[in-house]
């Protein structure tokens, strides 16, 4: 039963597998030899699987092609030949891409010791071998980017491909642009393949050496006889150094600053000579100074591995050493800017030198002449940079190799002593090297993180010495008898200003400032208060003009035309502090000071008269009145008793409803002054315990209230 239900279903898959299989076998044998006027989208698969690669079929595909370009129009023949030969070389390119692999390099299995000579070949190898690496990584992703836009071309071809439905010429032509460009696609994934493959073997060959490089360094051997060619190495490179130093300094040396090319003419291209060839002088002194430093190290070290230093010694290879790499790292920024200096050069150089129309022929064999001095020596300076650098990275390499020698016979303590401070020494050098770069300009004055630093360091300066004159002042002042408060407060503050305009004018200076032309800094100081400082700069020099008049000073007790009351604290650049009797500090702007009315209740004295009022009834002696509160107010503490000074004093003032209204009028000194509110109090209080003391009656309100009867309401009239 099970299987009647499942025969149909067999039957039909098998029909099905069976049509599909034939229909598979039929477009293999039809792709083993890509037709371009029918191809698949699987065509190159179907083509490579077949191994047509690897066969004579590859010939009888181009001669079927051959037969359907002949049968083109003469138009179409020539597009498609040239594509036929881009095929061809693909193809023939894809075939022999295997033997382009390059084999890993056999490196020599490490030795017990190395000589120095040895370890310097190491290190070139290893150089090489880095150099080889790079130079892959950038050939691979040249590659991957390539194979992008090839992929990227050949779906455009597949999606144009499959619009012409009929076959023509056309899709004949798009159909062979299809196998060229994919032809080409699977070459370079293949080169893509080979470059992996060779990049790994350089890094296992580069990983190698490696190894063997820093076994070298710690095994290495010399020998008496090898000291001694060294030594005789190193004086020859000094004596060689010596004489191209010589040779540099009678040559031009301003090459880093002179100006560039810009005229053909004679003199200008004879002096642009005479540039290169110091330039040429210096690279040669640099190279003889490298080749000194190396030859030194060389015979220093083998010194080192051939005995023991003792404690001198030891000394003097350290200085040395710290003297080599403090020359080394200069001469790598050096040769940096070298670099670029010459390439500057020479392409300026070759771009003025193009230009140029000579009018005669012996002017245009002279032109001739000079261009190709100039680019010879253009190019012949470049190749001496990269022999520097070269050179450079062989006596650094010699160098470390020098100081990981000497660590042994340091000591642990010392050692980290070392490594601390060459830490401390790098760390300042590449500091000071960043502050040096440009961040702005003032003008034409580049401003760099060390001058704003030193424009910090100024201000800073200027207000710490600005507080200290200020604070000796005060103290001196202190110690004085008869000096005011005030006076001394005045003459602080004008110093203080003094010191921060000198201060400041020093430090923008030092940014490039320049405050020669006064008419420049006013127009600049006029600008500035119109859009912005305006009212800062009023109150500063509102300031100035209240410390110059005088009218307000320090301890002063003002009222303000709001009412506000107090003693003055201090009088600042933007504002004036007043502190109320409530303990308040009020800000006021120094130009309401100047502007506005103010009443100053010492400014010519301290004194102050006070009015307290106060009442007795109606009936009491006047006369007993005034002579106690008289008296009392003479025995009060406040009360100021002195000559010139009237004594307190009791008027009637005026009929009051409830009493006679007195005033006791009363002067008191500044310390009283500044308390308004207690002296009152004070007063008051004292007038009555008098008043009680003497049964005087003091007066208070009084209302009568008087009823008045109110007629009674009338009754309403019967009817």
């Amino acid at each position: 039963m099970i299987m009647n239900l499942f025969l149909p279903f067999y039957l039909i898959f098998s029909l099905t597998f069976g049509i599909l299989s034939a229909n598979d076998l039929e477009t293999t044998s039809r792709t083993e030899i890509p037709d371009p006027a029918n191809l698949s989208h699987k065509w190159w698969e179907d083509f490579e699987h077949a191994g047509n690669l690897q066969s004579n079929h590859i010939e009888d595909f181009f001669s079927s092609l051959k037969k359907q370009i002949d049968q083109l129009s003469p138009e179409n023949q020539e597009e498609a030949q040239k594509l036929m030969e881009n095929i061809k070389n693909n193809l023939q390119s894809l075939k022999d891409a295997a033997a382009k692999a390059k084999p890993l390099e056999i490196v020599a299995p490490m030795a017990a010791t190395y000589s120095i000579d040895r370890l310097i070949d190491i290190h070139h190898a290893l150089g090489k071998n880095r150099i080889e690496l790079k130079i892959t990584e950038e050939d691979r992703d040249q590659k991957i980017q390539l194979i992008q836009k090839i992929q990227e071309k050949v779906d455009k071809l597949i999606l144009n491909y499959d619009k012409s439905s009929t076959y023509s010429e056309s899709k004949f032509l798009q159909g062979l642009d299809w196998i060229a460009t994919r032809t080409e696609l699977e070459l370079n994934k293949k080169s893509l393949e080979i470059l992996n493959q060779n990049y790994e073997n350089i890094k296992t060959v580069l990983s190698l050496r490696k190894n063997e490089e820093d076994f070298a360094e710690k095994h290495l051997v010399s020998s008496h006889a090898e000291v001694a060619k060294f030594e005789q190495q190193m004086l020859a490179t000094q004596k060689e150094w010596e004489e191209r130093k010589q040779i540099a300094s009678t040559k031009d040396s301003n090459f880093m600053t002179a100006s560039l090319l810009n005229s053909c003419d004679v003199n200008e291209v004879k002096k642009q000579l005479s540039i290169l060839h110091g330039f040429e002088a210096a690279i040669e002194e640099a190279g003889a100074q490298l080749q000194y430093i190396k030859a030194a190290l060389m015979f220093n070290l083998s010194k080192l591995v051939t005995q023991s230093p003792d404690e001198s010694t030891l000394a003097a290879f350290n200085q040395q050493g710290k003297e080599w790499r403090q020359t080394l790292d200069n001469d790598e920024n050096l040769f940096a800017e070298w670099r670029k200096r010459a390439e500057g050069i020479s392409q300026r150089n070759e771009q003025v030198l193009c230009l140029t129309e000579p009018s005669n022929q012996k002017q245009k064999e002279d032109s001739s002449h000079l261009h190709d001095e100039l680019v010879n020596i253009g190019k012949k300076n470049l190749q001496s940079i990269s022999n520097l650098e070269a050179a450079l990275s062989d006596t650094s390499f010699l160098l470390e190799s020098f100081e990981d020698n000497i660590s042994p016979f340091v000591n642990q303590h010392t050692q980290w002593i070392n490594g601390f401070f060459s830490y401390l020494g790098a760390t300042y050098s590449s500091l000071v090297e960043s502050m040096g770069h440009t961040l702005f300009y003032v003008g034409t004055y580049p401003v760099t993180t060390f001058s704003l630093l030193r424009f910090l360091a100024i201000l800073f300066l200027t207000f710490w010495v600005s507080r200290l004159v200020v604070s000796a002042l005060t103290t001196i002042g202190a110690k004085r008898r008869g000096v005011q408060q005030s006076v001394l407060y005045r003459i602080n503050r004008l110093i203080h200003y003094l010191i921060l305009l000198i201060g400041t004018l020093i430090a923008l200076s030092t940014i490039g400032f320049d405050f020669s032309n006064l008419l420049l800094v006013a127009g600049a100081l006029g600008v500035g208060l119109g859009f912005g400082l305006q009212s800062i700069f009023n109150n500063f020099v509102s300031g100035l003009i209240i410390l110059f008049e005088s009218n307000l000073k320090i301890g002063d007790v003002i009222e303000l035309e709001n009412g506000v009351r107090g003693e003055v604290r201090a009088i600042n650049v933007r504002s004036t502090i007043l502190r109320t009797p409530d303990g308040i500090e009020v800000l006021v702007p120094n130009a309401d000071l100047v502007t506005t009315k103010v009443t100053n209740w010492t400014l010519s004295d301290p004194f102050r008269r006070i009015h307290i009022p106060f009442s007795v009834a109606y009936g009491s002696d006047k006369e007993l009145v005034v002579g106690l509160i008289t008296e009392a107010a003479k025995k009060e503490p406040l009360t100021l008793l002195r000559t010139g000074i009237p004594e307190p004093t009791v008027y009637l003032t005026r009929f009051g409803d409830s009493g006679l209204d007195l005033e006791l009028l009363v002067w008191i000194d500044e310390r009283a002054a500044r308390q308004a509110k207690n002296v009152l109090s004070t007063y008051l209080s004292m007038i009555e315990t008098v008043l009680r003391e003497n049964q005087i009656s003091m007066p208070f309100p009084q209302r009568d209230i008087r009823i008045v009867s109110m007629p009674e309401p009338s009754k309403p009239q019967e009817q």
